[in-house]
Parts: structure tokens; C-alpha cells; sequence
């Protein structure tokens, strides 16, 4: 930031020196009208110059855009035919305007689902690369336009058939996070179901690397669910939650 203020400043000056003296010779509306439009053509250079600066120390001292506050995921499925996973994101913004985010995933059931984000279908803009280790990715366009510190949620919807799902919730942990939400809804199940297991590894290990169990979810055959809220997870993990399908 400071060499970004000193090289705006220095050719500022300079410049201003040498109208400066050249105008010492020449007495007229002309010189005074060339003085005032150089120096506010200065200005507005240095103020571009300190606005950029302040937007690139935002960017780094944040390590990107926006802050993710917490993730409420659901996954539902009340005919034992069709599926959803949908995922809410708390995200506070960390530059001076953000209109779109990058939201990043991994399909891990067989064939292509339809993805939804605020409610409306998301027409072929997602970036598949087919690579087991790496995530795919989608740009979702806010509600609005978000200012410096300011917090709003986000929908992403992942619709597909219950055959070609896969029974888990899984989330990526790579800032501070206040709350996870784990929940499963399946309409269908009337029977008791067994424990759904709650997992991590941690993100810079191998792909097939063990998982460390943390523990189980019991199925609630009231509510035809299960349900684990998680609070303050500790970064660096991917935290899962899977369950077998009857």
C-alpha cells in the first residue's frame, strides 16, 4: 500500500512542480484554468491509487472475498424417489463490494444433478473438471450487493434421483466457522434406521486417507430424521456425516 501512495504522490508532485514554475511566466484565465483542471485530475489519480491499495490489503488480510460464518445443509427425500441437498450459507462480506461468490463442491453420486441456487435453476455455469481430488464449482449472483462487514445468506440446491445420491452431508472447514448444521429428512423411512456416523479428516491429507470417527447420530422415527448441530468446529477438517439408505 505504501509504495502504491509514495509512486501516486511522487508523480503527482512533480508534475505539479514543473506546471507550478511554468505558470510563474504566464498571467492569464488560461493558466489559472490549466492549474485548477491539472490538480483536480491529480487528485482524483491519488484518490484512485489509495482506493486500489485498500482493496488489494482487504483482499490479503482476508484471504478472499467473504468471510463463511455457518452452513445449515439438509438433505430431503420424502418419496424414496427424488432427492435434495440443499445448503445455506452465512457469509459475511470482506471487500468493499461483493455481487457474486465462487461456491465450490463435489457431486459424489452417479450421474448430473440439477443445481439451484436462491431458488432458481443455474442453466450449464458450473465448472466440472471430473478429477476425484478436485472440487467443482458454480457463480452465484447475490440478492443484492454487499458492502464491507456485511452478512447475508445463500441457497445452493443440488436436485438429483435418490439412486444416483449419495447418502452423506460433508463440509470443507478452511475458516473460522461458527456453526454446522447436519440434517437428513427422509419421509419415506418408517422404520428404525441405524446410527448415521459423523466423521473428519483433515484437508491437507490424502483423498483416501482414514477418517477419525468423532460419533454417532441416532435416527429419530418420530420425525423420520436425524440431526446433529455442530458448533465452533475446528479448522483444517472436512466433517462428514453419512448414513445407509434402507
Amino acid at each position: 500500500m505504501q509504495h502504491i501512495f509514495k509512486s501516486a504522490f511522487g508523480i503527482t508532485a512533480g508534475l505539479a512542480s514543473i506546471i507550478g514554475v511554468g505558470l510563474l511566466f504566464v498571467r492569464s484565465v488560461y493558466a489559472v484554468a490549466t492549474a485548477c483542471a491539472f490538480y483536480c485530475i491529480a487528485i482524483t489519480v491519488l484518490g484512485i491509487a489509495i482506493y486500489r491499495s485498500i482493496l488489494k490489503s482487504l483482499e490479503f488480510g482476508n484471504k478472499g472475498t467473504y468471510r463463511h460464518l455457518a452452513s445449515f445443509g439438509t438433505f430431503v427425500c420424502d418419496d424414496g424417489k427424488m432427492a435434495r441437498f440443499e445448503n445455506v450459507r452465512l457469509i459475511q462480506a470482506k471487500v468493499p463490494f461483493l455481487e457474486k461468490i465462487e461456491h465450490k463442491y463435489k457431486w459424489r453420486g452417479s450421474g448430473c444433478p440439477k443445481i439451484y441456487a436462491n431458488g432458481s435453476m443455474i442453466p450449464n455455469e458450473q465448472k466440472v473438471n471430473n478429477l476425484a481430488d478436485s472440487y467443482d464449482s458454480v457463480f452465484i449472483k447475490l440478492d443484492r450487493v454487499l458492502s464491507f462487514n456485511e452478512c447475508a445468506s445463500v441457497q445452493i440446491s443440488f436436485e438429483s434421483p435418490l439412486s444416483e445420491s449419495t447418502p452423506r452431508i460433508c463440509y470443507k472447514v478452511e475458516d473460522p466457522t461458527e456453526m454446522l448444521l447436519f440434517k437428513v429428512l427422509l419421509g419415506f423411512v418408517t422404520d428404525k434406521l441405524s446410527p448415521a456416523v459423523l466423521t473428519r479428516r483433515r484437508i491437507s491429507s490424502e483423498v483416501n486417507s482414514a477418517e477419525e470417527h468423532i460419533g454417532n447420530v441416532d435416527y429419530d422415527v418420530a420425525h423420520r430424521s436425524y440431526l446433529y448441530i455442530m458448533h465452533k468446529p475446528e479448522i483444517g477438517y472436512y466433517y462428514t456425516l453419512s448414513w445407509v439408505m434402507p
